[in-house]
């Protein structure tokens, strides 16, 4: 790994910043970081195409955490990475000039299991996803979320969910499905697991949705990152059943 400081402020309100220049050796490779925490900075890596164009920012975590990114799809040849202090803009920069950091990238030709590619940060970002499909992914921080894109393919009446999570670890999923109606999806289910595990059923009312939304998120509880497997399956509805008395 490479090792640097952030260290004395470029000016009364910009923090210090280390760049670096990886080679990927060819397109379409696949990075990991590595970045570690210093005790009084909330630290993050902005990744840059060579024309300073930003594929994606890695700020997951909070003061003195280190910071990871998995699965990261680098469409070029070369990236640029910028190591820095995350701060309000109206606070002063942290100068840090005793403690270092330590900064190690990765670079794969592919993945080892088919499933999540960042950047996903975003609804505009969702990877496509198949109902009923498994698929790995790596919730990097208790910031980050993982966005997928189902569509129902015209299949009327698929309505019911059922969707698990298994995560690493302790690390405490979340799910939440969105409705994509318009310019803004529209959230209208969410589930939190407990420790490793989250198994739930959602059932849409009784009308069509062409397209909907899935977002993986950290529920805020048990290990701060790890790996996960998604499962679900959109489906038609089940029978409501009575009971007696009624």
């Amino acid at each position: 790994p490479i090792e640097g400081f952030i260290g004395k402020r470029r000016s009364a309100f910009e923090p210090d910043r280390d760049m670096y220049k990886v080679d990927m050796g060819d397109n379409g490779r696949y990075l990991e970081l590595q970045l570690s925490g210093i005790r009084n900075m909330d630290l993050f890596v902005d990744v840059l195409d060579t024309g300073g164009r930003p594929i994606t920012r890695v700020n997951y975590d909070g003061t003195g955490q280190p910071e990871s990114l998995h699965r990261l799809r680098v469409p070029g040849r070369e990236v640029i990475l910028v190591v820095s202090e995350f701060k309000a803009p109206e606070l002063r920069p942290t100068e840090n000039v005793s403690d270092r950091y330590k900064l190690l990238a990765t670079i794969k030709d592919s993945l080892d299991e088919r499933g999540e590619v960042e950047p996903n940060d975003t609804p505009a970002a969702a990877n496509a996803f198949t109902a009923g499909a498994q698929i790995t992914g790596y919730l990097d921080g208790v910031r980050d979320v993982d966005y997928f894109r189902v569509s129902t393919d015209g299949v009327m009446d698929l309505r019911r969910w059922e969707v698990a999570v298994e995560a690493e670890g302790s690390l405490v999923p979340r799910i939440s499905i969105f409705r994509v109606t318009g310019e803004e999806p529209l959230e209208v289910f969410s589930d939190e697991g407990h420790s490793g595990l989250l198994r739930t059923v959602y059932e849409e009312p009784a009308f069509l949705n062409p397209e909907y939304l899935l977002a993986v998120s950290h529920a805020g509880r048990g290990d701060r990152r790890g790996a996960y497997k998604l499962v679900a399956d959109l489906l038609p509805p089940k029978p409501r059943i009575a009971h007696e008395p009624n």
